[in-house]
């Protein structure tokens, strides 16, 4: 339950600034490589979820020289100078030879980071699901009974209009509640997966250039 209650503070908590402005672009730099090739995302939430994928790649980091590094060197010849891309990829991968590594690795070791954000993204959906279930059918199963209970008073209005009101002003409440929930998690689920598209379409950017490159 950890993870849903990781999710809740996604879902539901929303900063001042979130709540005076409906878009906020963000540009994260893992992965960065220049500004023509770089992870850019948009939304409120999405930063939140480019940290996520960049921790989920960093936390699964393999033992020795692997794509993860050749990345980060990349970005930092990158923001020496204006060298011409394939230039770029081969200055670096001369450098990573030193350290016992070769193009299939770096390429094999890219793949197997989609893998692990594949794994990331069936845990996440999965736990967003379990949440929007979790949440919203409690919403619901006391919206459906508090309408039943509504349903029942209004036939002794006479004596029950006092109650009657109170119990629509509260039924208004839990149908928007229900609502905002539902909508904030179908935006969060949406954020997400352009978030880890931008990472998995970066990455696969990289294995095709480290293949015309470094091959």
């Amino acid at each position: 339950m950890a993870f849903i209650d990781k999710l809740k503070g996604i879902f539901i908590e929303v900063d001042d600034k979130a709540k005076k402005s409906s878009t906020v672009s963000n540009t994260n730099p893992t992965p960065n490589l220049n500004s023509q090739q770089k992870v850019t995302v948009q939304g409120q939430n999405l930063q939140k979820f480019v940290e996520l994928l960049g921790g989920v790649m960093k936390k699964n980091n393999f033992p020795g020289y692997d794509y993860l590094e050749y990345k980060k060197a990349l970005q930092s010849v990158a923001k020496l100078g204006n060298m011409e891309e394939g230039m770029m990829f081969k200055t670096v991968f001369a450098a990573a030879q030193s350290m016992n590594t070769d193009a299939n690795m770096l390429i094999g070791t890219a793949k197997k980071y989609i893998d692990v954000l594949e794994t990331e993204k069936v845990n996440f959906l999965q736990a967003a699901d379990n949440y929007l279930t979790q949440t919203v059918k409690s919403k619901n199963d006391e919206l459906a009974q508090l309408t039943q209970q509504l349903t029942s008073n209004k036939s002794k209005l006479e004596a029950l209009q006092k109650e009657i009101a109170e119990q629509e002003v509260k039924l208004q409440s839990l149908q928007s509640e229900s609502q905002e929930i539902t909508n904030k998690v179908d935006s969060n689920k949406a954020d997400f997966s352009q978030t880890f598209q931008s990472f998995v379409e970066e990455i696969k950017s990289d294995i095709q250039k480290m293949q015309q490159y470094l091959s």
